[in-house]
């Protein structure tokens, strides 16, 4: 796993699933760059919904799901390849991405 797949998150299965899509996403950008299809990634926080409700640690930055559906088209309607929300969510991941892993490591074990 590089540092641009490290994500704050604790269960292996999610961590796993999402370095995935991303790395799918990254490929089939490129892969399809000659034809007609865009492809764009969207990395979502926390949204509040039943599910999101359940889970029992504490979440931060939690959208509704009005303003993520807001933030969504939005970013369709961009050229943007990548976009993550919310911002201050995903400033605070992209530091953490990038820390040496001694420090990471000791941080999250």
């Amino acid at each position: 796993v590089d540092r641009r797949q490290r994500q704050m998150c604790i269960r292996d299965r999610y961590c796993a699933s999402k370095a995935g899509l991303m790395s799918l996403a990254e490929t089939l950008k490129i892969d399809l760059s000659k034809s007609n299809i865009d492809v764009q990634l969207l990395n979502p926080g926390y949204i509040k919904t039943r599910l999101t409700d359940k889970n029992p640690y504490k979440k931060i930055y939690v959208m509704t799901p009005e303003e993520a559906a807001q933030f969504s088209v939005l970013h369709m309607r961009s050229n943007r390849f990548q976009s993550s929300f919310p911002r201050i969510f995903s400033i605070i991941s992209k530091i953490i991405k990038n820390f040496p892993d001694w420090l990471y490591f000791k941080i999250f074990s």
